[in-house]
């Protein structure tokens, strides 16, 4: 029996490295506080970052490139205290 060989594609791969974090907030009057009223402060996230964000239930779902991929922000956050959800 003949064996076909797979097509032979030219070039890179486009596909680009995806990372994908899932937070859980158990607490359904915390989630609304990280969300801010009418979502502004989800808002004020989606427009900030370069990844995806999405909110269902009670679960935060955050998809981009990985950390210290090519879309990493040049500035790092500087914590300000123990952060509590």
């Amino acid at each position: 029996m003949t064996e076909i060989p797979p097509p032979v594609t030219s070039g890179p791969r486009t596909e680009s490295l995806r990372a994908q974090t899932k937070i859980t907030v158990e607490d359904p009057h915390t989630m609304v506080r990280l969300l801010g009223a009418g979502d502004e402060l989800l808002r004020l996230v989606e427009r900030a970052v370069t990844s995806d964000v999405h909110v269902r239930g009670n679960e935060i779902t955050i998809t981009g490139a990985p950390f210290g991929g090519p879309s990493t922000c040049s500035r790092r956050a500087r914590p300000s205290g123990p952060r509590r959800f």
